[in-house]
């Protein structure tokens, strides 16, 4: 069992370690910045960067790199964190397969802020073995490579990874035994789900399709059975009967029920992120313990994800409309 004095020291430094003003401030700074070079300026000074990231996006990536050293440099066991790291390494297996699939290099593509070495993700790549990775993306990584050369079918990489993501997130979150880590894992699972089934649908393609690739794409880790995304027609459920059937007390319940309510994928997807971000909020004033180190990973993920968007406004003449997008829960 985890013991919260454990975390005195990493709680101080994390906290030492933060960016620059309180999170409200530096997202005021990063909103009022007048176009991206700005943006990106910012950014490293908040962030005390230096030069890392030069004057490209890759800062928004240096500043979520800093902010995983640090806490792997500062806590008593960092598998604890690692379920909300395999997200990267997952991406990282699938650029890296696809890569070694069309003869390309991954040079400059891959993440660093996962559990596993790109370059030993990229060795694994090149040589189909991939032992090093979490065991569920372990034996997926080699399922992926043998359906694709069987089919052809590049989404299946997709597919089979994700699934297996999930599984060693919920698995190893289970294991740490941090509750907030465990109904993170659980929200992102029901939320991906969520925006699954609901792409499908709106997709308008034969119920029996539609019902197949939701089989294919769910995820397991969440609250919500599969059973429940799918229509008893055929084809998948309806928005409001998902929402119908999350289970009650569930971490995922009410905001499931308000993503479902939402008219676009992007507003459903910030309900989801936004939900996270409040329960990492709950423990805003708690001095020491894993979830000082969780949180302070959740919001260096939100700043940065912001910062995309934001960025993404800047060069598309449509700043006022992506700041709707932003991520303000942990404001």
């Amino acid at each position: 069992m985890i013991k919260d004095r454990e975390y005195m020291f990493a709680s101080s430094f994390l906290k030492a370690s933060d960016g620059a003003g309180t999170p409200a401030e530096r997202l005021a700074r990063f909103s009022e910045a007048a176009d991206p070079a700005a943006l990106r300026s910012a950014v490293r000074e908040v962030y005390r960067l230096a030069s890392k990231g030069g004057d490209t996006a890759d800062v928004y990536h240096a500043a979520l790199c800093e902010a995983v050293d640090n806490i792997k440099s500062a806590v008593p066991d960092f598998s604890v964190f690692c379920p909300l790291l395999y997200k990267y390494d997952c991406t990282n297996i699938k650029t890296a397969l696809k890569c070694v699939l069309r003869g390309e290099s991954s040079e400059g593509l891959l993440l660093f802020c996962g559990t596993v070495s790109p370059e030993k993700i990229v060795a694994g790549a090149e040589s189909s073995s991939f032992e090093g990775l979490p065991p569920h993306m372990n034996k997926a990584a080699g399922e992926a490579l043998a359906q694709y050369r069987k089919t052809g079918e590049v989404r299946c990489i997709d597919l089979i990874l994700d699934s297996a993501c999930f599984a060693d997130m919920r698995e190893d979150a289970d294991r740490g035994g941090v509750e907030l880590i465990c109904k993170t894992v659980t929200l992102r699972a029901d939320g991906v789900n969520l925006m699954t089934s609901q792409r499908l649908a709106s997709q308008k393609l034969p119920a029996e399709v539609a019902a197949s690739l939701m089989k294919r794409a769910f995820v397991p880790g969440g609250d919500i059975p599969l059973s429940a995304f799918l229509a008893a027609d055929g084809g998948c459920a309806d928005a409001d009967t998902v929402a119908a059937k999350v289970p009650a007390g569930s971490a995922s319940a009410s905001a499931v029920r308000l993503a479902a309510k939402q008219k676009s994928f992007s507003e459903a997807e910030k309900v989801i992120d936004e939900a996270v971000l409040s329960l990492a909020n709950g423990y805003r004033f708690k001095p020491f313990g894993p979830e000082v180190a969780v949180r302070y990973l959740l919001i260096r993920e939100a700043e940065m994800t912001n910062c995309r968007i934001i960025e993404a406004g800047m060069k598309g003449g449509r700043a006022d409309e992506m700041r709707g997008r932003l991520r303000r829960a942990y404001v």
